[in-house]
């Protein structure tokens, strides 16, 4: 029987058998409403012998969602996550409370806790995010990466300025030194620069000074609208002239950190996953505040 996502109003009661986990997102255009529950945990939703979950979040709010065995999924939550306008790398920590009941805390592209209390009404012009191009979606999957895994040892941040963003044949990007610490040899002729699969080849200009970029950097930051105040994290991979970049928009890091999401304390609630094969699999999750 399909069972309507929809809002509910059921009582809580705390369990003494305490579950937490972390919940990804199933993407595809006839699945936006669709949370996959670790393998692990699958055995334990199959034992409350029922289908149907509450999904209880802050300020009161609560939705149905029904629980499909086979595919170790919870779906019909599609208004939850256009009420919280979701993209494809929130992440869900469910806590089990008792009954088939839930406690939801849910975990933006940066790996900080939303703000619940601000719905973000959606124009009907406007395309759902699951939507979103592949490459928006892997420069998400690539802050998200950087954000909340802990495994980077090689890395460098800088804000992009106007130098950044100047369309010349030769750029500089990053400082020599910084360069060689990140992983840069004076071997290599070009490398790899992208997210978790899209990536732009950037030719190099090595000199007594400075390394400059060629005009594929140019390229990069056109098709990930890079602006002036932007931070991006270059990430050395130890794969052969492979490098990852994160990038975070200033307008959306600031609308990001300037609520907490705690109700009335003032300050946001994240989490580091141990490996990045935690963050796939939702089995480990390690939830802290600040």
């Amino acid at each position: 029987m399909s069972i309507p996502s929809k809002k509910a109003s059921i009582p809580l009661t705390k369990s003494k058998d305490e579950k937490v986990f972390l919940c990804r997102l199933v993407e595809g255009r006839n699945q936006n409403g669709v949370l996959k529950i670790p393998s692990a945990f699958a055995a334990f939703f199959a034992s409350l012998n029922s289908n149907i979950v509450g999904l209880h979040l802050s300020f009161n709010k609560t939705w149905l969602g029904r629980y499909v065995s086979e595919s170790e999924t919870i779906e019909g939550i599609e208004s939850l996550m256009e009420y919280f306008d979701v993209n494809p790398c929130y992440s869900f920590s469910l806590e089990y409370i008792g009954g088939t009941e839930f406690k939801v805390e849910i975990f933006s592209e940066y790996a900080v806790e939303i703000e619940y209390s601000r719905r973000i009404m959606r124009g009907v012009d406007r395309d759902p995010v699951f939507h979103q191009s592949e490459l928006d979606k892997d420069k998400i999957r690539s802050a998200y990466s950087y954000s909340s895994a802990c495994e980077f040892e090689r890395e460098f941040d800088f804000v992009i300025t106007d130098k950044h963003l100047e369309r010349k044949r030769w750029i500089k990007v990053l400082p020599k030194d910084e360069a060689l610490d990140v992983g840069l040899d004076p071997e290599m002729k070009w490398f790899h620069l992208g997210f978790q699969k899209i990536t732009w080849r950037i030719h190099l200009k090595w000199t007594e000074d400075e390394i400059l970029f060629d005009s594929e950097w140019n390229e990069l930051t056109k098709a990930c609208k890079l602006a002036v105040g932007d931070r991006c994290v270059f990430i050395c991979t130890f794969s052969c002239q492979r490098f990852k970049l994160a990038v975070f928009h200033k307008d959306q890091a600031m609308n990001t950190y300037k609520h907490g999401a705690e109700e009335g304390k003032g300050y946001l609630k994240w989490f580091k996953v141990l490996h990045w094969m935690n963050l796939l699999t939702g089995e480990v999750v390690n939830n802290q505040t600040i």
